[in-house]
């Protein structure tokens, strides 16, 4: 795993918010204090609807509190937004000096200081009501879905279900307090265990739980390439294979967005910036696609959701189509 997966699962399981980090353009670079750009790599998080530019050290070698806080403040009036320096470790007094300055870090897997978010630093994270809010995290949305058309959540410990899905437990926990909030579930104590369990039947579930759903796709890309089975298909093309609407020329895809630099790498695929001269589309999925889908086409329940605010009348007409003919039972 490396240092941003690593980041990113540790936020996800501590906060069970979604959060996309992705490397800062190089033009932001330009007129970086020479000292600054060879000593660290920047990368741009989202987190809470919030830009924030983390900073991963190239040499392992640790600094002092002083130099660190000197370091980030150089950073911040060249970026002019929220910066976070990921550290391999600190001790505590470091970490005492590191916010007597305000200087917010992560420790992937450790502790977290974001005053501008957050604060834990895993001596106390109290526990707190979960608000309503709009939409489910994604991890909420895919045990949903994974519910409807399976049910194989209901009933099962959270450890269980988080095996299933591939994620950890904490984040679970956190996963049926949001289903919980908004009505979706109930709970039900086993033993030392407490298990979700729904009252409404799939098809209430799904139009009940509909408001409050996003598209899973997190990116589309054009590629060159051939496909060769590494992913299930997505977009107009899973779309045709579920109704009367004739397939682009260019298949489209899904592929879990933790997998896609691997899939290109192992299938020989290059990214391109222009559509023309593509052979593919592959949209990189918030969740795991195949962790849902049993056929070689994608879900139709995120298929929907991944299509429904497309403009073109052609794809409305499909996807009420689809949706019509969908059978609300197990498989």
């Amino acid at each position: 795993m490396t240092r941003i997966e690593s980041i990113e699962k540790y936020i996800q399981d501590l906060l069970g918010q979604d959060v996309v980090i992705n490397p800062v353009k190089k033009e932001a670079m330009n007129g970086l204090p020479l000292y600054l750009s060879k000593t660290y790599t920047p990368y741009e998080m989202t987190l809470l609807d919030k830009s924030i530019v983390l900073f991963l050290r190239k040499a392992e070698r640790s600094e002092s509190p002083a130099r660190i806080a000197k370091d980030a403040a150089g950073l911040q009036k060249h970026f002019e937004k929220d910066v976070a320096m990921v550290l391999d470790e600190v001790a505590s007094w470091e970490r005492k000096r590191l916010i007597e300055k305000q200087v917010p870090f992560i420790v992937p897997g450790r502790q977290l200081y974001l005053p501008m978010l957050l604060m834990d630093l895993r001596e106390r994270f109290p526990k707190t009501t979960v608000a309503k809010q709009k939409y489910l995290s994604r991890a909420a949305q895919h045990a949903l879905l994974r519910q409807i058309l399976h049910e194989d959540v209901e009933n099962h410990s959270m450890a269980d279900v988080a095996n299933l899905l591939g994620y950890s437990a904490m984040t679970m926990t956190k996963v049926r307090e949001e289903l919980v909030a908004l009505d979706l579930c109930g709970v039900e104590k086993h033993g030392r265990s407490l298990r979700i369990v729904f009252s409404m039947p799939n098809e209430q579930l799904w139009f009940t739980a509909l408001q409050h759903m996003r598209s899973p796709v997190f990116r589309k890309h054009f590629v060159i390439g051939k496909p060769d089975g590494w992913a299930l298909l997505a977009g107009p093309s899973a779309l045709a294979e579920k109704s009367l609407l004739q397939p682009d020329d260019r298949p489209t895809f899904a592929v879990w967005r933790k997998r896609y630099e691997g899939v290109l790498k192992d299938n020989h695929l290059v990214e391109i910036d222009a559509e023309d001269g593509s052979d593919l589309m592959i949209e990189e999925w918030y969740y795991d696609p195949r962790n849902i889908s049993k056929t070689n086409e994608v879900d139709p329940l995120s298929l929907y959701l991944s299509m429904r605010e497309d403009p073109d009348e052609r794809i409305q007409i499909a996807l009420e189509e689809m949706m019509e003919t969908l059978i609300w039972s197990k498989g």
